[in-house]
């Protein structure tokens, strides 16, 4: 009887060991479509085809791509929602509270902007984009100390951030600190030698440097990027004016520059 009840139990144990294989065979592996269908909308996302890349990322559930893509879309309040919901699940979410700080900022609410980077830097004291955040909304305040101290914190991150030496850099020429700001705006070019605002941004610490030959030439790599950039060319133009000026200051140029408003010193 023993015997029989045990092959009983070893025959059931197979049975239920079988239909358990064929279950988990039958399974369709979750990850591989939801990978297919991530990789999609990152695609979609890549080529502008935003109203498509939304769709993928709702049915992903992917809150901090959603909230991106809201942004992109100009739908701040839906971001606000999707960010909220995901800081409730998981509130050291640091790349979250960094774009939602960014939100906030562009609603002109800066004490919440600066709340949530700083809780950010709180839970990833080296978190680069809300250092590099916060340190942008300091000097639009005019604390630049506190903004230098952010700065200052994401170069010892351990990881160089062209952007990090370029804000260090503005900050410096802001407060003509020249040399040091050469030296920043130098080491965020070497990083990042295709962006054409870096080179801007050493056009313009030296025509405030009231170095017009250096001023000129950093202009025109700038120009040489981004052919379009208005600004530039203006700044190319007053730093022209102003090195003419230099070497003619009792020529034609000063009734030109009365007329084109392009204030020499």
């Amino acid at each position: 009887m023993a015997a029989l009840s045990w092959r009983r139990g070893a025959r059931f144990a197979c049975c239920a060991f079988w239909a358990l294989s064929i279950l988990h065979c039958a399974q369709p592996n979750s990850s591989e479509p939801r990978d297919r269908l991530y990789e999609q909308a990152q695609a979609l996302l890549s080529q502008q085809r935003y109203a498509e890349a939304l769709i993928a990322y709702e049915e992903l559930n992917r809150s901090f791509d959603l909230g991106t893509l809201y942004v992109r879309l100009g739908r701040s309040e839906n971001a606000i929602e999707i960010y909220q919901r995901a800081l409730t699940v998981d509130s050291t979410y640091t790349p979250v509270l960094h774009n939602l700080s960014v939100i906030y900022a562009d609603q002109g609410r800066f004490p919440e902007a600066i709340e949530l980077l700083q809780k950010a830097i709180a839970y990833d004291p080296l978190y680069t984009p809300a250092l590099e955040t916060l340190a942008l909304f300091y000097v639009k305040q005019g604390l630049y100390q506190e903004a230098e101290e952010m700065l200052l914190k994401s170069t010892a991150s351990g990881v160089e951030s062209a952007a990090t030496y370029r804000q260090l850099g503005q900050l410096y020429t802001r407060q003509g600190r020249f040399e040091q700001a050469a030296q920043m705006l130098e080491r965020a070019v070497t990083l990042a030698p295709a962006q054409a605002a870096i080179w801007r941004s050493l056009g313009l610490l030296y025509q405030q440097w009231n170095r017009s030959t250096e001023a000129l030439s950093y202009f025109e790599r700038s120009v040489a990027l981004e052919p379009n950039h208005l600004e530039t060319h203006f700044n190319k133009a007053q730093t022209l004016l102003r090195w003419i000026e230099q070497k003619k200051p009792r020529g034609p140029w000063r009734a030109l520059n009365s007329l084109v408003n392009f204030p020499l010193k």
